[in-house]
């Protein structure tokens, strides 16, 4: 290694452009690396340029004492965020720590490109957390300043810099070569793009050896298990998206549900100790089908029997949740392995989803639910905290009394109750303590829908009728294409489940009685309609006016991130078989790769071609002795560059003492012909054999 890399300092230059790839390619981990260790990171590539402008030279490293303080803190930091070196989290992290001490190592040429091909490397773990069209575009920025601070230690330093202790005479420095070094490395990429799309195409997509564990420590916003005033409302300000729909048909426009009738169902909470309300914890609760069990339980029988064969089909891409708990349009059911309906009637996966995750879906209407509802579950809908909230109890039952005990006529009292009595839906409710729902019914009355559904709840139970709170989404809008529903967490959201008699269990939105535009536009047409529900005080408008300045940015970088995922990482060996069929008639995955190198060979000499064709270059009869003599010094490392003018070149050479006259010399004979005269071809011909002669007995240079 050491013969092949010739010993040289690391120049000003070269060093700027090491230190400025490598805060490229530390940038996009500060979203996966601890905080501690970025700052660590940070400061040291920071020190590391403020100490590298004193000097043109780089030949000295920071002392081995601050290195090994670096590598000891980073290392301390590792251990103590995640306890171990080893998995995806953890690895990474040493591998940046890696990169970090080789670059306090810098000395030589030999260590810079050691350092830039480590850091190729810790581009590459990008990909181990997120495929993101955004970690992409951060990867493709990475590997551009990467590969330019590599031209950057390949530039000759004699064109750059003339040491003070071997010139004797001032020489102006040639133009910068550095200047122009985005052209060739763009023209690079550009030559690459032809290849790339070949493998893209062409190369097996073959399943892996082994599996990579997702990383499980960073937090995701969505929905929780769990439901008290504030949780929701919190959640309905993010547009972030929750997950998209697509029509198994492709005719989603036809086949989707009115918005108003779009629930996607999530999780039912049934427990309620006066503040918060939980799932039940209940194997009974669970009790799940699987895809393909054999044995169905009886509840499943009694709701779904030979109904499962028709409803509105339909698949959901998924953002990552770090739950089990998927959604679905009541009342769900879902064909996709791994995928279970509860007795709850709710959709969950066999694993926390990590990362996106697609399964399908269908919709079965008119079901009826539980019409014979059983004691366990009976009392556990009912449930209500001793002592809690009892001028909400007391009223409740006046009211039941009043209406002859008729649980439907009940019900519906309390939607026309709550149309009548100015109630004010509000993601800014206020603070409500003690006695939560009785000072919401009477006192507040300003909430959002966890604040109507859990009264709502409460009211049924404490007048015997059996009723839970179910949390999921409401609505969506469709993307840009029309190709598909997006539903954002904005679109979060909580109503009620009532069981009747005959009936079974019926969906109930107290919310739409005080705010009907959010089921019927929509939560996010709604927000965009309706500032109050932010507040009204002067927070309340700037939160609306940044709602929507940036409302339409993110449903587009949601729609590009779609397609990204869709047509590229999702590209898989279905669809890559798919594809060369349709535009190659390929079946076989021999005549694929036949294809593939055949394509890359063709792609290959045609980029070799124009490369040659375009290096070709006519020769004036005068540069035929001067390129012998670059030939010539080559060993001695001067050269002619590729950009540099023969005038600069020979004074260059008569710089050292050895060269000084027959340099000189040259420099005559070279503008003498040059610019002779025109038609002048004996003239031209004796100075060219005079340069020959004084090229063949051109003099060693005297250390």
């Amino acid at each position: 290694m050491n013969a092949l890399i010739p010993v040289q300092p690391i120049r000003y230059r070269q060093f700027v452009s090491i230190i400025a790839a490598q805060f490229v390619v530390f940038f996009p981990h500060v979203f996966h690396l601890p905080v501690l260790f970025s700052v660590l990171a940070f400061i040291t590539l920071m020190g590391l340029w403020l100490m590298a402008r004193r000097r043109k030279i780089f030949h000295s490293q920071p002392p081995k004492f601050y290195q090994y303080i670096i590598v000891t803190a980073g290392l301390a930091i590792i251990l103590v965020t995640y306890r171990t070196l080893i998995g995806v989290d953890a690895g990474v992290a040493f591998l940046a720590l890696c990169l970090l001490g080789k670059l306090l190592e810098l000395k030589q040429r030999r260590d810079s490109y050691i350092a830039l091909t480590l850091s190729l490397f810790v581009v590459a773990s990008l990909f181990l957390f997120e495929q993101s069209i955004f970690n992409a575009a951060m990867a493709l920025l990475a590997i551009l300043a990467i590969f330019y601070a590599l031209l950057q230690q390949n530039i000759n330093p004699d064109l750059l810099y003339h040491h003070s202790a071997q010139l004797k005479t001032n020489i102006p420095e040639a133009i910068n070569p550095s200047a122009g070094l985005w052209k060739p490395l763009l023209r690079l990429f550009l030559q690459a793009i032809p290849l790339l799309v070949v493998l893209f195409i062409f190369f097996p997509r073959i399943p892996p050896l082994w599996s990579v564990p997702i990383s499980q420590s960073q937090g995701k916003t969505g929905m929780s298990d769990q439901m008290s005033p504030g949780n929701i409302a919190s959640l309905s300000q993010s547009t972030e998206l929750a997950f998209r729909v697509l029509d198994k048909q492709n005719n989603l426009a036809r086949h989707l549900p009115p918005r108003s009738e779009l629930y996607w169902r999530g999780l039912v909470l049934s427990k309620f100790d006066g503040v918060t309300w939980t799932q039940l914890k209940d194997y009974r609760a669970d009790n799940p089908v699987w895809t393909g069990m054999q044995y169905q339980p009886e509840w499943f029988k009694q709701t779904f029997a030979g109904k499962l064969n028709t409803g509105f089909e339909y698949q959901v891409l998924l953002e990552p949740t770090q739950q089990q708990w998927l959604f679905a349009l009541d009342v769900p059911f879902s064909r996709t392995r791994d995928v279970a309906l509860t007795r709850e009637y709710n959709l969950k996966s066999s694993r926390e989803v990590y990362r996106q995750f697609s399964y399908d879906a269908l919709q079965v209407k008119n079901l009826k639910r539980d019409t014979e509802l059983p004691d366990w579950l009976k009392q556990v809908n009912l449930q209500l905290p001793a002592n809690s909230n009892p001028r909400t109890r007391q009223l409740a039952q006046q009211v039941f009394n009043q209406v002859g005990r008729n649980p439907e006529r009940y019900a519906d009292y309390w939607l026309n109750w709550i149309r009548q009595q100015n109630f004010v839906y509000t993601l800014e409710p206020p603070v409500l303590s003690g006695q939560r729902i009785d000072q919401f019914l009477f006192e507040s009355r300003r909430g959002f829908c966890e604040h109507y559904s859990s009264s709502y709840t409460f009211l049924m139970r404490a007048a015997g009728i059996p009723a839970r709170v179910v949390v999921g989404y409401q609505g969506g809008q469709f993307s840009p294409d029309q190709q598909s529903w997006e539903v954002r967490q904005l679109d979060a959201h909580a109503w009620v489940e009532i069981w009747l008699a005959g009936r079974g269990w019926v969906r109930v939105d107290p919310t739409a009685a005080v705010a009907p535009e959010r089921v019927e536009k929509g939560m996010n047409n709604f927000m965009q309609e309706d500032q109050q529900v932010f507040g009204n005080n002067v927070f309340g408008q700037l939160r609306s006016s940044q709602f929507r300045l940036l409302g339409q940015a993110r449903v587009w970088a949601d729609y590009a991130s779609y397609v990204w995922q869709r047509d590229v990482v999702g590209f898989d060996q279905s669809q890559q078989q798919g594809l060369l069929q349709r535009l190659f008639g390929i079946k076989s995955m021999y005549v694929q790769v036949a294809w593939m190198v055949g394509s890359f060979i063709t792609l290959l000499a045609i980029i070799v071609g124009i490369m040659w064709w375009r290096r070709r270059k006519v020769w004036h009869p005068l540069d035929a002795p001067l390129q012998r003599l670059s030939k010539k010094l080559t060993k001695e490392n001067l050269a002619r560059g590729e950009s540099e003018g023969v005038v600069n070149w020979l004074q260059r050479l008569a710089a050292y003492p050895a060269y000084q006259k027959p340099a000189q010399e040259l420099i005559q004979l070279y503008q003498q012909a040059r610019y002779a005269p025109a038609g002048d071809e004996p003239a031209q011909a004796k100075v060219i054999q005079q340069m020959k002669k004084l090229v063949s007995s051109w003099p060693n240079r005297k250390e």
